[in-house]
């Protein structure tokens, strides 16, 4: 809220929380289910409360708060990723209708939970895909050199076309999964960042650590996407981080 009021030029008519999935760690893998500070069904009691907290806060700044849902591949049931029901049996679609349930009556605040694995929504014309994304890291590879820059622009490439023929222009794409904050919507996607930060899987791949960060963006009339800008969630003495 603090850095949307930051952007001076800008009156908002509403804000957009987009929820990619990758709410819960999982026990997708063996390492997990041993690492994890909680299990999933304590993750998603510490998590509702928190959610409902955060659209409370937005609607109370921004007046309207659309909220659109896509599920991640940790939040599975299944230890293989699945197509068939993969909403239905994922935690991030269960964390979200029950946060839906806590604005029933409130005015002001919608949401888009899907069956599919992905969501849709439209700012001033301008159409956006919501998707976590770990189909196209099992397509393309992001670990090359070029980074998630060849798979995020392949699998925006993709659903172009594919959302196309069913009638619908597609302008941005967003993107999770791969950890990486990567805002280029003047090629049409937006890869975020994640609340997580660098960990043994990324050490081990070599990968670039990037801070805990989330993407914040401004869509406006006639122009689309203007600036988009990392949330940086780090807090170095709560985290006793060395300085």
């Amino acid at each position: 809220v603090e850095l949307a009021r930051s952007w001076s030029a800008y009156r908002y008519d509403g804000a957009v929380l987009a929820v990619m999935g990758d709410l819960v760690s999982g026990d997708i893998h063996t390492e997990l289910a041993e690492t994890n500070e909680l299990s999933t069904y304590q993750t998603i009691e510490w998590l509702i409360p928190r959610l409902a907290a955060g659209v409370e806060a937005w609607r109370k700044a921004f007046g309207k708060v659309h909220v659109v849902s896509a599920p991640g591949n940790h939040g599975r049931d299944s230890k293989i990723p699945r197509y068939k029901g993969r909403s239905a049996h994922n935690a991030d679609t269960l964390v979200m209708r029950l946060v839906a349930r806590e604005f029933t009556k409130v005015p002001g605040v919608s949401f888009e939970i899907p069956d599919a694995l992905d969501a849709w929504f439209e700012v001033y014309g301008f159409g956006f895909s919501v998707e976590h994304g770990d189909e196209l890291a099992r397509s393309f590879s992001g670990t090359a050199e070029i980074g998630v820059l060849g798979p995020l622009q392949r699998g925006t490439n993709r659903k172009k076309v594919a959302l196309a023929a069913d009638g619908k222009t597609m302008h941005y794409a967003l993107w999770g999964h791969f950890h990486s904050l990567t805002p280029v919507p003047s090629r049409g996607f937006v890869g975020n960042g994640s609340p997580k930060g660098v960990d043994e899987y990324a050490r081990g791949l070599k990968l670039r650590p990037e801070p805990p960060q989330q993407a914040l963006m401004a869509c406006v009339p006639n122009h689309g996407i203007l600036p988009v800008q990392p949330v940086l969630v780090a807090d170095r003495k709560a985290e006793a981080w060395q300085s």
